[in-house]
Parts: structure tokens; C-alpha cells; sequence
């Protein structure tokens, strides 16, 4: 009998935990990052300056949690739910978390700078109102297409591209911006236009498979 009663001792003693309670005002010592668009609602949590009321100061317990926006959409002081609470750490068995449903903070989706690579070479006198653009497709999440209008302005030292609202991309998730370094070429009319190396390759290797044909026949 004895034996029995120190064995049910000994297992209450083993379940026995210290109770940690965190403040009324814990959410805003959460951090959660800002981040871009990127289609999900993936969203980065920092607990680390989350108090934890109870718990001895040499024992080793983290708290983590679940962090989520609420939708993927870009926008700022966007709602991200923070759930399922748990305590960690090579201490986390000593305690019981007075685990709180769940809370909410804020933070912001930025929209996702797309790169345009404008088209670069114009006839002085009909440069175009809009000039035609590309763009890499794998920078788009989904099947979504990117619209924009770029114009060419004449300055002081030449010319440059403009684009006249970088936000009207047809999705607030993105705002477009020129690749860097990219500068009209504007030519006089009648002006010798210059032939693209690849261009010229091409031609080359035409001609090449021209003469090796007339030469079997």
C-alpha cells in the first residue's frame, strides 16, 4: 500500500505546473512584420517582448503563436490574427499557459514594384504617346496582366522616360517602376538607324546557310 501511495505521489508531483499569465495588453508587445504583396497570407510574428507573468527568470520559455493576415491583399493597418498559443523552450514543462483564444494586431502588405524595360529607340518628331513595354511575367503572382503608360519627355540634357502614375496598374497590388539606367535613344529622321548585334547575327547565319545550299546544288 505504501508503495502505491508513493507511486501517486510521485505522479502528481511530475504533472505539477506553474501557471503563466500573460498581461490584458500583451498584443502590443507583439511585433508583426510589414512585408510585399505576395499573394499569401503568410505573416511574421515576433513574441519575444510578450511577458510572461510567472515564470522564473533562469528557466528557458518562449511563447509562439499562429500569426495570419486576415486577406492577401496589399494595404496598410491590415488585420493579422494571432492564434494558437503555445509556450517552448527547454523549460516549457515546468508551466501551463493561460492560453488566450486568440488577438489581433496591424501591419501593412506593401505592393510589389514590377520592373518595366520600355522600348528605347524613337524618330525625333514621332516619338509615340505610349510607349510599348515589357515585363517579366514571374514577378506576377497569378494570371494577372500590368498595365501602364510611359511617356518619353524631352529636358534640359536630353530625354527620359516618364511614367505618369506608377499606382494605375489595373491591381492595387503592384505599382510599376522603369528599369534602371534606361534612356530613350531619340533619332533624327532619315538618320542611319543602328542594327541590334543579334540582328545582324541572324542575317549572317542566313546568308551562310544560303551559300552552303547553292554550293551542294
Amino acid at each position: 500500500v505504501d508503495t502505491a501511495e508513493e507511486s501517486e505521489k510521485d505522479t502528481v508531483e511530475k504533472i505539477e505546473t506553474t501557471m503563466i499569465i500573460l498581461d490584458e495588453d500583451f498584443a502590443n508587445d507583439i511585433i508583426v512584420e510589414n512585408k510585399i504583396y505576395d499573394g499569401t497570407t503568410k505573416a511574421m510574428a515576433d513574441f519575444s517582448k510578450v511577458v510572461l507573468n510567472g515564470k522564473a527568470e533562469e528557466d528557458e520559455v518562449v511563447l509562439t503563436a499562429k500569426a495570419e493576415f486576415a486577406e492577401a491583399n496589399a494595404g496598410e493597418n491590415k488585420t493579422v490574427v494571432i492564434s494558437d498559443f503555445k509556450l517552448s523552450g527547454d523549460d516549457s514543462e515546468k508551466y501551463t499557459l493561460l492560453q488566450p483564444l486568440e488577438t489581433k494586431v496591424l501591419a501593412n502588405i506593401s505592393p510589389k514594384t514590377i520592373i518595366l524595360t520600355p522600348e528605347t529607340t524613337f524618330i525625333k518628331g514621332a516619338i509615340p504617346d505610349k510607349v510599348d513595354y515589357t515585363y517579366d511575367k514571374n514577378d506576377i503572382v497569378g494570371n494577372v496582366n500590368i498595365t501602364a503608360s510611359i511617356t518619353v519627355k524631352e529636358t534640359s540634357s536630353g530625354y527620359e522616360f516618364k511614367i505618369d502614375d506608377p499606382t494605375l496598374t489595373g491591381n492595387p497590388n503592384y505599382i510599376v517602376a522603369i528599369n534602371d539606367g534606361m534612356i530613350p535613344s531619340v533619332n533624327m529622321p532619315n538618320a542611319p538607324q543602328v542594327i541590334p548585334e543579334a540582328v545582324v547575327k541572324k542575317v549572317d547565319e542566313e546568308i551562310m546557310d544560303l551559300l552552303d545550299k547553292a554550293a551542294v546544288n
